[in-house]
């Protein structure tokens, strides 16, 4: 028996502020992971608001085809449909940190095991002969 590949995966959201928030979105292909997102034009002084503004919108409507299953709720306490405009309506301090967890999801990858890692054997050192090999005796 092989191993299932995921096609699904859970957003790291900011504990302080989304605590309870559950964001499923669907894997990528290694294609669009290399294909990636170029977010370098938002600090780019050349490109109008507009442009910038038609650029979030179409990342935002990226994100909500993306997403699979989320527990946000309206102000009514039913399920918010992902769409571009319910995104559009949300409230932005609570929808920046989930969109920019989905992006940089994307485009970056995993960080290192921190060094207390204990995936794996600490390398013993005293195991590396030090000395040079003895001659062979062959005969």
């Amino acid at each position: 028996m092989g191993f299932k590949a995921k096609r699904a995966w859970e957003l790291a959201l900011p504990a302080d502020t989304h605590t309870g928030m559950v964001v499923l979105v669907r894997g990528r292909s290694m294609g669009e992971y290399l294909q990636g997102r170029d977010l370098s034009w938002e600090d780019d002084p050349k490109i109008t608001r507009d442009e910038k503004v038609e650029r979030y919108r179409a990342l935002y409507k990226e994100f909500a085809a993306d997403v699979i299953e989320w527990n946000l709720e309206d102000e009514h306490g039913g399920p918010l449909e992902v769409s571009e405009q319910s995104l559009l309506d949300c409230d932005d301090l609570l929808l920046l940190p989930v969109v920019a967890a989905w992006a940089n999801r994307r485009v970056k990858l995993p960080a290192p095991l921190p060094e207390t890692s204990t995936s794996g054997g600490p390398l013993q050192v005293e195991s590396i002969p030090m000395e040079p090999p003895s001659e062979s005796q062959a005969s």
